[in-house]
């Protein structure tokens, strides 16, 4: 998704805001064409199932990660959220690529998440 400067952008799990399904997996790349921008993520909704551990000794978590530039992996991961987050919370990342991804496992879902993105210009020396 390209992201310009003047324009907020909408993100969800996907069937928000009811309960996302189980065993999903979503990616979002994001980028602009200004090289010198900030990325503002605020978080509008944030509840996802957290890590359990069952007798087998199997541990089920559902994530949300964001990353740097526009391979997902967790050599370029920033932060990995699980369970829930303040509402109106905002992550500033000074990137013009970034990458966001969701899982879902196979056991426990919840109502999920919506969270805006928008940029903003940075400013000389600040």
């Amino acid at each position: 998704m390209n992201v310009s400067n003047s324009e907020a952008i909408h993100i969800a799990s996907p069937g928000y805001p009811d309960f996302y399904p189980s065993d999903v997996r979503c990616e979002w790349i994001l980028h602009s064409d200004d090289q010198s921008g900030s990325y503002l993520i605020t978080f509008i909704d944030f509840i996802i199932s957290e890590t359990e551990t069952y007798s087998d000794l199997q541990a089920s978590e559902d994530y949300f990660a964001i990353g740097k530039g526009r391979h997902v992996s967790i050599d370029t991961q920033v932060i990995r959220l699980s369970k829930f987050v303040a509402i109106g919370s905002t992550i500033v990342l000074e990137e013009n690529e970034i990458w966001m991804e969701f899982f879902s496992d196979f056991l426990f879902h919840n109502r999920g998440f919506l969270i805006s993105v928008r940029r903003r210009k940075n400013i000389a020396g600040k």
